[in-house]
């Protein structure tokens, strides 16, 4: 029971106050790449239903005919406008034969009541 059993008894508190510390943050990050995980895959699932590719099966859409116009909005209209928001949907992003180098000018850009709607 000299000075040299109080420094070892010193060394040990400290060693495990820093494996205690050392698990704890490992504990931590554990749980923070397990909450991610679960969101992660939670946002995922949730978006994987809304999103469709379009480019992959590209519908064959036809003029409709004048006689048949008033059917086609009536069934469009049908559904609170599902039938309209799926054509839409249909459309793609970009058209590889039309640019927008004209609204995205820089003197045209102030002109442009609507950003998102490009010429």
């Amino acid at each position: 029971p000299g000075p040299e059993s109080v420094e070892a008894a010193a060394s040990t508190s400290t060693m495990g106050l820093v494996v205690q510390l050392i698990a704890g943050f490992c504990g931590m990050v554990v749980l923070l790449l397990i909450a991610i995980f679960i969101l992660h895959r939670h946002l995922c699932r949730s978006l994987r239903g809304r999103q469709r590719l379009v480019s992959l099966n590209p519908p064959d859409m036809c003029p409709i005919l004048r006689s048949e116009l008033a059917t086609a909005y009536v069934d469009r209209h049908r559904d609170s406008d599902y039938g309209f928001q799926q054509e839409f949907e249909l459309l793609p992003d970009r058209f590889i034969d039309r640019t927008t180098r004209a609204s995205d000018a820089r003197e045209n850009v102030y002109k442009n009541r609507y950003p998102d709607i490009k010429a």
